[in-house]
């Protein structure tokens, strides 16, 4: 009867190393067993393949930031071409009324102008 709780207790007690991993990332040393399945990397591969990793992660953040960057660039762009448009318009429309107003000014001088001078032959 011992042996068979001892053998159940073996087995119970053994299952869970093969069922997984422990660590995601484990150092395996010469003429060890693993537990589990998965790649094995040289510690120059792993170092190589954690750089680009860490470089591929700054890069993504970095590309956010630059959309970001582009996407209040281009607002900046869009509303000063609206206010560039604006200011056209109301330039356009001092310049029209300014005509208007200065050939009323030069017509009102020309008729006080030609008063004066028919009085003052008098």
């Amino acid at each position: 009867m011992t042996k068979i709780l001892s053998f159940i207790l073996c087995i119970f007690l053994s299952v869970p190393a093969f069922g997984k991993c422990d660590k995601p990332v484990s150092y395996l040393s010469k003429g060890s067993t693993v537990s589990c399945t998965g790649y094995l990397f040289s510690p120059e591969k792993e170092l190589e393949v954690r750089l680009k990793v860490e470089k591929y992660n700054f890069l993504e953040e970095y590309s956010k930031t630059q959309q970001d960057i582009n996407e209040i660039l281009s607002k900046r762009l869009t509303d000063s071409q609206e206010y560039n448009q604006y200011l056209s318009k109301r330039l356009k429309e001092e310049r029209g009324s300014k005509f208007w107003r200065t050939t009323l000014y030069f017509g009102l001088g020309v008729l006080v102008t030609g008063l004066i001078a028919s009085n003052v032959g008098k």
